[in-house]
C-alpha cells in the first residue's frame, strides 16, 4: 500500500504565482487609471467651485478682482486633504474676465493625459487633451 503525501507540488505553486503576476500586471495599471480620474474629478470640482465664487463676486461687487472678493488664489486641491494633487491658479484675472488653471502636482504629475485643466469666465473648459473634461 502506497502512502500518498498531501501538499502542493512546485509546479502547482509556480502556476499560481504566474497567474497572480499576470492579474497584478494587468490590474494595477487599470487601478492607477481610476485613481488618476478620481483626482481629476477633484480638480474639476475645485475649478468649478472657484469659478462660482468668482461669479458671486462679479454679481455682488461687479468685478472679479474687487478687494471684497473672498477668493484666495493660488491654492492646492483638495483643500484640507492629506495630500494635494493639483494647484488651482488664475492665469488671467481681470475685473471682467478670468481663466482658472489646475496644474498637476505630487503623485498626479504621472497623469500626462490631463496634467492641466482650464476653465474660463464663459464656462469654456479645456485640458492637456480633449478628453480631460
Amino acid at each position: 500500500m502506497k502512502k500518498r503525501l498531501h501538499g502542493f507540488t512546485l509546479i502547482e505553486l509556480m502556476i499560481v504565482i504566474a497567474v497572480i503576476s499576470i492579474i497584478a500586471g494587468v490590474g494595477y495599471p487599470i487601478y492607477q487609471g481610476y485613481i488618476q480620474k478620481t483626482r481629476r474629478a477633484t480638480a474639476k470640482l475645485a475649478l468649478m467651485d472657484t469659478a462660482q465664487r468668482l461669479e458671486r463676486c462679479s454679481t455682488e461687487l461687479l468685478s472679479y478682482t474687487d478687494a471684497g472678493c473672498n477668493v484666495t488664489l493660488p491654492f492646492n486641491a483638495p483643500v484640507g486633504g492629506a495630500e494635494q494633487f493639483y494647484t488651482i491658479s488664475a492665469t488671467v484675472l481681470t475685473p471682467s474676465t478670468f481663466t482658472l488653471t489646475a496644474t498637476a502636482i505630487g503623485k498626479q504629475v504621472d497623469d500626462t493625459d490631463c496634467s492641466t485643466l482650464t476653465l474660463d469666465h464663459l464656462g469654456q473648459k479645456s485640458g492637456t487633451s480633449s478628453s480631460c473634461w
